[in-house]
């Protein structure tokens, strides 16, 4: 028999906080369906929207929908029954994919950013960067890395656990610190530090970029116009 103390009920709430909570969860499935199935739709059906860059997003609307499938479901039973009914197993196996999903999705957001970065910044190497092949060892590589990442917890490093507050199973608070630390730097911390430094990277290049334009138009302007003229203008333009 399932030990109850390690899946507590949902904390009690009124009938219509619960019901609102089942509510906001179903919208947010149904919107999620609906975008994600139609970036995916989009991209299968016009051939000239089948680039790299859609293509890694594409793989990025995939891991929501695996997560809209077998997460949130799960989270609206959950939510419906007020308690967890499926057993210690299933919480384990829950705990796993969840974990999965949430890794793949954002290390994707942090592949596009990449993907991004080459595109605006060093454009003359994004098609070598960025070919067919490395794209493909890319997202290959991205869920091989989700996967074994979230295996250990089902090894004994570390465990996972129900959570009242999220309807769901993930890692257990305090079940194991060194993971729980190697997870938060390898693929929390380090994800987000690329992506920050490549969004930096992206806006100093645009910024330098109209600087130029800028200077190009000013110097095309007619010679007639005045000093103060051009200076009010660059002023206007930064």
């Amino acid at each position: 028999m399932e030990d109850p103390s390690l899946f507590p009920p949902l904390n009690d709430e009124s009938t219509l906080l619960a019901i609102l909570e089942v509510i906001f969860v179903f919208l947010l499935i149904i919107f999620g369906l609906i975008g994600n199935f139609g970036v995916c739709a989009m991209v299968y059906t016009h051939r000239h929207l089948q680039t790299i860059p859609n293509y890694l997003i594409v793989n990025l609307s995939i891991s929501d929908l695996l997560r809209i499938f077998f997460t949130l479901s799960v989270s609206t039973g959950v939510l419906i029954e007020r308690r967890w009914i499926s057993g210690e197993t299933f919480c384990r196996v829950n705990g796993c994919y969840t974990l999965i999903f949430l890794v793949a999705s954002l290390m994707s957001v942090t592949t596009i950013s990449v993907n991004r970065y080459f595109l605006i910044v060093r454009p003359n190497e994004s098609a070598t960067f960025f070919s067919q092949r490395r794209t493909r060892v890319m997202l290959f590589t991205l869920w091989f890395l989700a996967v074994s990442i979230a295996i250990p917890p089902n090894l004994g490093w570390g465990h996972y656990g129900f959570f009242v507050s999220r309807a769901t199973c993930f890692i257990a608070v305090g079940s194991s610190y060194s993971y729980t630390s190697f997870l938060v730097i390898a693929f929390i911390a380090a994800p987000f530090s690329v992506l920050i430094w490549c969004y930096m990277k992206i806006y100093l290049a645009m910024k330098k970029s109209k600087q130029r334009v800028v200077q190009i138009s000013v110097r095309s302007l007619p010679v007639s116009m005045s000093a103060e003229n051009n200076e009010r203008l660059k002023k206007e333009v930064r």
